[in-house]
């Protein structure tokens, strides 16, 4: 029930889309919050140089490998 016979997302998906992209939300940012402000600037920091050589090295792909790019969105 979340796709009509035309592939669109139904209300029902969207709902259900949404849901699960809030409990995501909820349980990554539970990490987080165990960090002081502090460490989460130490971590950003630390891991900036890291990123930022891992993107500039080509060897990351250049479109995501979710598959998300070929799934067709809802119009509303």
């Amino acid at each position: 029930g979340w796709i009509d016979a035309d592939g669109k997302a139904t209300a029902l998906g969207v709902e259900g889309r949404d849901q699960v992209e809030r409990l995501t939300d909820r349980l990554a940012a539970r990490a987080w919050r165990s960090l002081s402000e502090a460490e989460v600037d130490r971590l950003v920091e630390l891991n900036g140089p890291i990123l930022t050589a891992a993107f500039l090295s080509g060897l990351l792909p250049g479109t995501s490998t979710l598959g998300i790019a070929t799934v067709q969105g809802p119009t509303w």
